[in-house]
């Protein structure tokens, strides 16, 4: 009887730990399906915001072009002419291309930026060496700017990196931080100083660089969601909310480490990456 109550207790247990599988696998499916929903959403959404703008100009630019084609050709015919009028239209004419090929370039750069996921998460792998990786990202973002940089770098091991695509990371967490720095800077008068701090250290696990700004700050709620694809706390127009979530991509799937963020609005960011040894 002992061994039949056994017996029928594995059964349970195995029915159970199928059950909990399968959901596991809904599970998944639901969140992989969740996150296409809204990367989806948010592309639709970004997308659409710069064609509106190519269609409503270029619209303009045909009643303008039409409307001044007619006076032209009444003028032609031996009718009046106002070339001050004439001018008018030809300046907002150029005026309006120059806004097509500005949102067109906009719409551009979100494609590129996205299809950016599926190229440059991974990629051949091979020993570098971090701090150097660094200095080129630094040297091409904040190079020429004005902002003060900072380096506590520790003795590092190298580290097996596909290095295009972690350069990629660097150079958008600097880029954030710059713009963080010259925001809050445009904002403020008087003697604030932007600057930004870079740390290096070896972990137990293997290696983690801290980069810290005292720009604008970050909402305390926003913390967890600024790496999702198109979350941006930039103004409409000043980013495609696509950099951090390519970075978080890239350390995460393609190096099997880790990216936080942790900041307080007006109180600076600071970004902590870790990479296994």
């Amino acid at each position: 009887m002992r061994t039949e109550e056994l017996g029928s207790l594995n059964d349970e247990l195995h029915a159970t730990l199928d059950e909990l599988r399968a959901a596991q696998g809904q599970l998944v499916q639901s969140e992989k399906l969740a996150s296409l929903g809204r990367l989806s959403a948010g592309l639709a959404h970004e997308i659409q915001n710069p064609l509106n703008f190519v269609a409503n100009f270029s619209e303009l630019n045909t009643e303008l072009a039409t409307d001044l084609l007619a006076r032209l050709e009444a003028a032609l015919g031996g009718g009046p002419f106002d070339p001050a009028s004439a001018r008018d239209d030809l300046e907002a004419i150029v005026a309006n291309s120059q806004r097509v090929r500005d949102h067109a370039r906009r719409a551009d750069a979100i494609v590129r930026g996205l299809m950016g996921h599926v190229r440059d998460v991974g990629g051949e792998r091979r020993p570098a060496d971090l701090h150097e990786l660094i200095e080129q990202a630094v040297s091409t973002v904040l190079g020429a700017s004005v902002v003060h940089v900072e380096r506590d770098y520790g003795v590092l091991a190298p580290v097996e990196l596909a290095t295009a695509s972690m350069q990629r990371v660097f150079v958008n967490l600097f880029e954030n931080a710059r713009w963080a720095v010259e925001h809050r800077a445009a904002a403020e008068a008087g003697d604030f100083a932007p600057s930004v701090r870079i740390e290096t250290a070896s972990i137990e696990a293997g290696v983690e660089v801290r980069v810290t700004d005292n720009g604008v700050g970050i909402p305390l709620a926003h913390c967890t969601r600024v790496f999702e694809p198109f979350f941006t706390t930039k103004p409409a127009g000043s980013g495609t909310g696509l950099g951090l979530s390519l970075a978080y991509d890239i350390v995460t799937e393609g190096h099997g480490g880790t990216l936080a963020a942790y900041s307080r609005e007006g109180d600076g960011a600071t970004f902590v990456l870790t990479l296994p040894a």
